[in-house]
């Protein structure tokens, strides 16, 4: 079973659940057509106005290109499902090199401007344990080329 729960901020900017769901499998058109439902049930829920989105970030990013606002919202991991042993940016790694990097990774994530992303960026990239691998530098690429969906500075 699987919870999932959609909140918004209402108009004293305090966060309110809008709607809870249990489902069975979690997977992309499950978040996305709960969000539809929702509104088919408030008429005043805009999706085009939805601007960040929280979560796994491999099955966010897959439920705003399912509801067409890929290009309007940002999908914004958080630490549950980005990091440790079973996190999203731990699998490409793998164990060994994703420990040597992990402490990096966490302070681009965290960094509060572009100076501290690009100087964790730059000594991730500089570990020894990937300096001998192009493919793992590959994947440390990728992340910096969609800082602009999870840097801290930027959210």
């Amino acid at each position: 079973m699987i919870y999932l729960g959609v909140v918004a901020f209402d108009s004293n900017r305090r966060m309110r659940n809008l709607v809870e769901v249990l489902c069975i499998k979690e997977n992309a058109e499950t978040y996305a057509q709960t969000v539809e439902d929702m509104v088919d049930m408030e008429k005043a829920i805009d999706v085009k106005e939805m601007r960040i989105m929280f979560g796994d970030k491999t099955v966010s990013e897959q439920i705003v290109h399912l509801l067409g606002i890929e290009d309007t919202c940002m999908t914004a991991g958080d630490h549950k499902h980005m990091f440790g042993p079973d996190g999203v940016w731990a699998k490409p790694f793998g164990a060994v090199a994703y420990a040597a990097i992990e402490m990096h990774l966490k302070t681009m994530f965290e960094s509060r401007s572009k100076y501290s992303y690009k100087r964790a960026f730059k000594s991730a990239k500089a570990n020894r344990v990937l300096a001998t691998r192009p493919d793992l530098q590959d994947k440390l690429d990728k992340i910096k080329a969609q800082s602009n969906r999870h840097a801290g500075h930027v959210r």
